[in-house]
């Protein structure tokens, strides 16, 4: 799986960025209260979600 991440997502990558900050906003994810097992399991869901929307929906979401 981290190589299928590292492949597909640039973590410097602006538009990147601002998806997975949207979707913590969008999420109501207080990041400076979270525990950091509960900010993992968001970004990884952020993740997912990206990039399901940048291949088309060939990336598998949680719980598809």
């Amino acid at each position: 799986m981290f190589q299928f991440y590292k492949q597909n997502i640039d973590p410097n990558n602006e538009s990147f960025l601002k998806f997975v900050s949207d979707y913590l906003e969008r999420n109501k994810v207080n990041v400076e209260k979270v525990s950091y097992q509960e900010l993992y399991s968001h970004l990884h869901t952020a993740i997912q979600e990206y990039l399901h929307l940048r291949l088309g929906g060939s990336a598998r979401r949680n719980g598809e």
